[in-house]
């Protein structure tokens, strides 16, 4: 790690290397003359900030895509963590970075798009910034210890209806605490919340028993459900064959129709049913040449002969590949979904900071 905090990225074996006469490795990557600038790009080292600490999934997720990428491109690639403040920090700087190709970020929907609207000390505007493809999307999920008496969503109705829920939380606008404050709204549900900080240590809450139900990430939480550390209770998604079978034969987890919330319809009337979108995207006003090399890139890496997916698998992360009108139309759909519950949230954080 060099003093400015980035680290390399370790290069791998170039996706796109072909052999020549001579023996020797070309690249032919994605590089490709920028109009009106004179060079290719990219000429010179590319950084991709992460918003979140080391060895989390969007740590791991956003490494393994800088890793491709350097090889699709043929160009030397920078990583660095700024988990200051959930990512907002991260995202405040990246709104006034040079849009030139050079400084990328990595993003995890819902957070890039709350904090603004609920943290007085950000100001951003997130549908500005310019998105570039997504390379994982997961539901939320209510989980418990393993030895817990709670095995699904009745349970913790049954236990509502004698004491206000103690739920654990990353903090007061983790991406589950809208799914969370809807929930309550439809079930008339009382929870008492718990802010940790970090999967990992939420995960030790649950397992402890210092909390009844904990809520996160699934992909966050899938590696403590294989050590059975913790089990899922609720799922807040429609039952995903694709999804269930993609974490039985990876991790060897067991999922069942009945943990999924809309199994549940006289119970919840107005299921919430959000999920987690993580990617890469460029500083608002990215120019289009520039874009579409990167977007190019990242379609050739997020290919099924690639490696990527079966690399994705390896780190327990659910690839969801995305990109263009599809993603826009993704993010606007989320927005529309949030946004009514933006003073709810604001008034949840306000009265728990």
């Amino acid at each position: 790690m060099d003093a400015s905090g980035m680290q390399s990225v370790t290069r791998r074996k170039s996706l796109k290397a072909i052999a020549t006469t001579g023996g020797v490795l070309g690249l032919s990557g994605c590089s490709a003359l920028v109009p009106g600038r004179g060079s290719e790009y990219p000429s010179e080292s590319i950084t991709i900030n992460i918003p979140f600490g080391k060895g989390g999934q969007t740590d791991l997720e956003t490494r393994l895509i800088a890793d491709f990428l350097q090889d699709e491109l043929d160009a030397s690639i920078s990583v660095t963590n700024n988990p200051e403040a959930g990512g907002a920090v991260n995202y405040q700087q990246f709104s006034s970075a040079d849009p030139d190709g050079y400084t990328l970020s990595a993003f995890w929907y819902p957070v890039i798009a709350t904090h603004p609207q609920v943290l007085d000390s950000f100001d951003y505007d997130p549908d500005a910034f310019t998105l570039l493809g997504q390379f994982s999307q997961v539901p939320l999920n209510i989980m418990t210890g393993y030895d817990s008496d709670i095995e699904r969503l009745p349970d913790i109705v049954d236990l509502a209806e004698e004491q206000a829920v103690t739920m654990g939380f990353t903090g007061p606008v983790a991406p589950v605490a809208i799914p969370m404050l809807q929930l309550q709204d439809s079930v008339d549900l009382s929870i008492d919340p718990v802010f940790v900080g970090g999967g990992g240590a939420l995960a030790t809450e649950a397992q402890a028993g210092r909390v009844d139900v904990a809520a996160n990430t699934f992909d966050t939480t899938a590696n403590n459900f294989a050590a059975e550390r913790t089990k899922p209770v609720s799922i807040l998604s429609e039952p995903n064959e694709e999804l269930i079978s993609y974490y039985e034969e990876t991790q060897g987890i067991s999922i069942s129709e009945d943990m999924f919330v809309t199994e549940y319809p006289d119970l919840v009337e107005n299921p919430p049913l959000m999920t987690s979108m993580k990617g890469l995207m460029g500083p608002p006003g990215l120019p289009d040449d520039i874009q579409e090399v990167l977007v190019e890139a990242l379609r050739s890496i997020m290919s099924e002969d690639t490696g990527w997916y079966e690399e994705m698998r390896n780190i327990g992360s659910y690839p969801t590949p995305t990109f263009g009108e599809e993603l826009e139309q993704k993010w606007d759909d989320y927005k529309s979904q949030f946004d009514p519950y933006i003073p709810t949230l604001q008034e949840f954080a306000a009265e728990h900071r």
